[in-house]
């Protein structure tokens, strides 16, 4: 399976002096194209969905340091988040059986709370609803994260996952995961600085011995990311898959950044399915 993902973040001038926010809106809208081959023919999924999400940075937060785009990170802020989703799929190809195409919809919740030496804890509560097959599909999805600051940009994080789905045909699973976090953000050369992201866990989706990701960041100026993360799955049911993304992104002022990106999954399949999905992301934030 392939699928990239690419963000561009867009901004135009730069600010000496900080700047305190404590809303935040963001919105983008995503499509992802998978199309599975087979000797029996192909099937070609297009899904298309629509985000909204709301934050409230209670204490404040402060863009004084570090790259803009991760100023909750550099500047380390609580907040609490709202969002809201809408999807829809339409299917084509050979294999297309009644009932392929699905609507989604779902919210979420979480926050975030930095204390003052350092430690932070993080909670997020997802429930999406899918129509699919003429059936209903309830996937609720629950995250905790502990972690500290161990230096002004530096981070260790401790996930803990767990994963439920039911249909109204009375099916159900359930599935937890454990991931451990390297976080960190440095000076490169002159203005320059980088972001380093890494993840290492596990999880029991398709049975997979593991889980990783690595996600390097450059920082020419405060306004302006460039990104390249690479993550993925091993040891799976269904194949070993590794997701491949590029991101780029500019302030267009201290409130304001646009988003772009784009994505491929490679996916190792293990029953003679070739796979391919990508897609790509377009989205805004505004600060005030």
């Amino acid at each position: 399976m392939k699928r990239i993902v690419l963000v561009c973040l867009a901004t135009a001038t730069p600010a000496v002096a900080a700047d305190d926010f404590y809303y935040e809106l963001r919105g983008g809208f995503s499509r992802d194209t998978t199309t599975a081959r087979t000797t029996f023919g192909s099937l070609e999924t297009e899904v298309d969905q629509l985000e909204a999400d709301f934050l409230w940075y209670f204490k404040g937060l402060s863009d004084e340091s570090g790259p803009r785009s991760r100023a909750i990170f550099a500047n380390p802020a609580s907040f609490l988040s709202l969002s809201a989703n809408t999807g829809s799929a339409d299917t084509s190809g050979s294999l297309v059986t009644s009932g392929s195409d699905f609507d989604t919809s779902g919210i979420a919740i979480g926050g975030r709370y930095v204390f003052d030496n350092g430690w932070f804890f993080e909670a997020d509560a997802s429930f999406l609803e899918a129509n699919v097959f003429g059936g209903v599909a309830d996937i609720d999805q629950l995250g905790l994260t502990f972690g500290k600051y161990i230096g002004q940009m530096t981070s260790l994080e401790f996930t803990l996952g767990r994963l439920e789905a039911d249909t109204d045909l009375g099916s159900a699973d359930t599935d937890t995961g454990i991931n451990f976090a390297l976080r960190h953000i440095g000076d490169a050369y002159g203005a320059w600085q980088y972001g380093l992201d890494l993840v290492l866990g596990s999880t029991t989706v398709a049975d997979a011995d593991g889980v990783y990701g690595v996600n390097l960041s450059l920082f020419p100026n405060r306004d302006t990311t460039l990104s390249l993360g690479i993550d993925g799955q091993f040891g799976s049911n269904d194949g070993d898959s590794t997701a491949y993304s590029l991101s780029g992104g500019y302030f267009f002022s201290p409130n304001l950044e646009m988003q772009l990106g784009y994505r491929f999954i490679n996916t190792d399949e293990p029953l003679g399915i070739d796979l391919d999905d990508d897609g790509f992301f377009i989205g805004a934030r505004y600060r005030f």
